[in-house]
């Protein structure tokens, strides 16, 4: 019996498996023989007629295969019940996903990218063999284990009774959302480059229909499975969720960054990496989880029965980490523009790639921005411009790698550093994003936002250069005969995210000023005219892509965008005269703290 006060599904120690939840027994059970159907599906041929894998991938698809549900038997074997549900729900939310993106294989298979299990030698119509069977029936049982899961080793019943909820975790959500976010897009990217003509690597988007929206649904359950895992109100819970979930990035991942090394013809490319990396810090949160989620005390105080909170670091600190992490963007995006973004061979004409020419202005922006956040004097000035300009490392960034992701399908082109460079930059100016939104969080914790009203002399410019911003980004500022530019509504690719990302921070931070403190909407405001003018300077910049380079219909749109933007931002620069710009720490304080205030 485990000690009063304390149920059993915290039990330390070999668990006593007849005192499992009978559904969770189940749970495991049917999650069990989905895995191994995963492990042993490998091993047999997949496609009709039988064509080998590219590599000897039997023995890691096997441990790969059984990785997600070994992971909840190893939760539920150490007593943590709630981990263990967490572990096999997450895997069920990945399993629809990678079970539509393995049915490519049934409907279309020479054109699926699945080297780790068929690597196609000739142009035949392949169909579904006993091997895809077992993989599909695989996924329809890990999913059925998690749902069977569901309302099994719920939080203990003194966290119940206290009447505890999950609190605002800003800083969790905030980083376990970042890195979901980079997970996805790593599981975005083409995994691999290839000179094969019978395996085409393709990004998620150029994907045939069944491996889209396989990888589509893969790609939202990744952020999906970490934002739910740290806004739960179990750090036993959240750990099951974070460890399960990232089992099945693993599983995805992995084989694609081997194909890369191991099959001739392939190459490997930045975005499995990216996610194996992105997931390997999900997993370090996942261990860590009791410093980020406070459980529940035990007695009943009247205190103790408020939720927990968490503390987040000093505004200083995020501050410094977001300069620094900014400094290294920017420094980062600058080698990608100075160095070659791909290699060609001997043989190949002699070419100077432009593409990276855009990330020199993206780098000066979030590099001004960095350098204020290191000046305790302006960065809670510059922060919300911050929150706003390191989406120009992903404008640049997106048509720099689809550059190089374009010239590496020909025979004897390779990466280069510059596109090494140019992903750090990405994934750093992630980084120092989610320190900055954490910042903000910090901030607002000391502010009565029901003082907060719409301002109308903001609110007018504002709403006109959200309307600009559509045209501005998804129309094309340059133009020339024969050149197709990226786009959102027509020739959408991989570059084509940059101008997404865009176009929602420019959105959000044009309909967030008017009712924002107006010295913060200032920032804000100014931090999309950097984006719009990082924009606008692509025309200059990357007019020698193409001969015959003039202006294309979103310039003029992008010049108003900017005028509107600055009026904007002037007006409420008018309106903060006189407003105290708040420099001193915060101070830390609880929920528990205020109430005990009031």
């Amino acid at each position: 019996m485990p000690p009063a006060g304390k149920p059993a599904d915290r039990a330390s120690g070999p668990a006593n498996w007849s005192a499992l939840p009978i559904r969770l027994r189940w749970a495991l059970g049917v999650g069990l023989v989905g895995g191994a159907s995963l492990a042993v599906g490998p091993l047999l041929p997949v496609v009709s007629p039988a064509m080998p894998p590219g590599f000897a991938a039997g023995p890691l698809m096997f441990v790969l295969g059984l990785l997600p549900v070994g992971v909840a038997l190893v939760l539920a074997g150490r007593g943590s019940v709630p981990a263990a549900r967490g572990a096999l729900l997450a895997a069920a939310l990945f399993a629809p996903g990678r079970a539509i993106a393995d049915a490519q294989l049934a409907v279309q298979g020479s054109v699926a990218a699945r080297p780790e299990l068929v690597m196609p030698t000739a142009l035949l119509r392949l169909h579904g063999a006993a091997g895809l069977w077992l993989l599909l029936a695989g996924e329809v049982l890990v999913l059925v284990g998690g749902l069977l899961a569901i309302g099994t080793g719920d939080t203990d019943p003194t966290a119940r009774e206290s009447g505890r909820t999950s609190g605002r975790y800003q800083g969790p959500v905030l980083i376990a959302l970042g890195l979901g976010v980079v997970v996805a897009l790593g599981l975005m990217a083409a995994p691999f480059t290839s000179t094969n003509p019978f395996v085409l690597a393709k990004g998620v988007l150029d994907a045939p229909i069944m491996a889209m929206a396989g990888g589509f649904l893969i790609a939202v359950a990744a952020p999906l499975a970490a934002t739910i895992a740290v806004t739960s109100a179990d750090p036993v819970t959240a750990r099951g969720w974070l460890l399960g979930g990232q089992a099945v990035v693993l599983a995805i991942a992995l084989p694609r960054v081997v194909s890369g090394f191991a099959v001739a013809g392939l190459h490997p490319n930045w975005g499995p990496f990216v996610a194996l990396v992105a997931a390997a810090l999900l997993v370090a949160l996942a261990l860590t989880t009791e410093r980020v989620i406070r459980p529940a005390p035990d007695d009943d105080t009247d205190v103790q029965r408020e939720p927990a909170e968490l503390q987040l670091p000093g505004q200083s600190r995020l501050h410094v980490a977001t300069g620094v992490l900014g400094l290294v963007a920017a420094g980062a995006a600058l080698v990608g523009a100075d160095t070659n973004l791909y290699v060609l061979s001997a043989d190949l004409p002699r070419n100077t790639d432009v593409a990276g020419r855009l990330l020199i202005p993206a780098a000066v922006l979030i590099g001004v921005c960095a350098v204020g956040m290191l000046i305790p004097r302006w960065a809670f000035v510059v922060r919300p411009a911050f929150a706003v300009a390191w989406v120009s490392v992903l404008l640049a960034g997106f048509g720099a790698v689809d550059t190089a992701m374009t010239a590496t399908q020909i025979d004897g082109v390779r990466i280069g550093i510059g596109t090494w460079a140019t992903g750090l930059a990405m994934v750093t100016a992630l980084a120092a994003a989610c320190t900055a939104g954490l910042a903000g969080g910090v901030e607002r914790d000391d502010v009565d936002l029901t003082e907060l009203s719409w301002r109308p002399r903001v609110l007018v410019p504002a709403v006109v250069a959200a309307a600009l911003a559509v045209g501005a980004f998804g129309l094309p500022v340059l133009q020339a005969a024969g050149f197709r530019p990226p786009g959102i509504w027509s020739d959408f690719r991989f570059a084509s995210w940059g101008l997404v990302f865009s176009l929602a921070a420019v959105l959000a931070a044009a309909l967030l000023a008017p009712i924002c403190r107006p010295a913060r909407a200032v920032g804000l405001l100014i931090g999309a005219a950097g984006l719009v003018l990082v924009r606008l300077l692509s025309l200059p910049l990357d007019r020698s892509m193409a001969p015959g380079t003039s202006a294309g219909p979103g310039l003029p749109i992008a010049v108003a965008c900017l005028v509107a933007l600055l009026v904007a931002a002037g007006m409420a620069g008018w309106l903060a005269r006189g407003e105290p710009v708040n420099r001193a720490e915060p101070v830390k304080r609880t929920a528990v703290d205020m109430r005990r205030k009031a």
